[in-house]
C-alpha cells in the first residue's frame, strides 16, 4: 500500500465530489453554470445525456466519490490493506473512466458543446483510475 499514491487518489477525489456537488446546486437552485472556457455547461448537464436509469449523472459522480474517499481513508486510517476493497475500487475507477470517455464523445460529437465542469470530473476520474492501478500493482 503506498500512501503517497492513496493521498493523492483522496485529494482527487475531493476535487470530484466538490465539482459534481457545485453541479448539482446549480441545477437544484436552477442557477447557470458558470463555464470558465467559454461554452456553454448548462446545455451539457441539462440534456437528454445528463441522467442514466433516471438519476442524474452529478448524483452518481457524488456517490462514486464517497465512495473512492471512504474506501481509501479507511485503508489508510487503519494502516490495512484489504485486496478485495483495493480491486474494488480499482475497478470502479475503471468503470468512471469508460463512463467519462463516453461523456466526453457524446460533448463532443452530438452536443457539440464542452463542460468544463464534466471535463474536470473526467480528468479527476482518469488520476484515480492511474493511482489506483499504481497503488494496486506497485507494492
Amino acid at each position: 500500500m503506498n500512501y503517497l499514491f492513496i493521498s493523492i487518489i483522496i485529494f482527487c477525489a475531493c476535487i470530484g465530489f466538490f465539482s459534481s456537488a457545485y453541479i448539482l446546486h446549480k441545477k437544484k437552485t436552477k442557477k447557470k453554470l458558470v463555464c470558465p472556457i467559454r461554452s456553454s455547461c448548462d446545455k451539457v448537464v441539462h440534456s437528454n445525456y445528463s441522467t442514466m436509469l433516471g438519476i442524474p449523472l452529478e448524483v452518481m459522480g457524488i456517490a462514486y466519490y464517497i465512495f473512492i474517499v471512504a474506501g481509501y481513508v479507511l485503508m489508510f486510517s487503519f494502516q490495512v490493506e484489504y485486496i478485495w476493497l483495493t480491486k474494488a475500487l480499482t475497478v470502479a475507477s475503471f468503470l468512471s473512466v469508460c463512463m467519462s470517455l463516453y461523456l466526453i464523445y457524446v460533448q463532443v460529437f452530438i452536443l457539440k458543446q464542452w463542460c468544463a465542469w464534466c471535463l474536470s470530473s473526467a480528468s479527476v476520474s482518469i488520476l484515480i483510475f492511474v493511482f489506483s492501478c499504481l497503488n494496486l500493482f506497485w507494492r
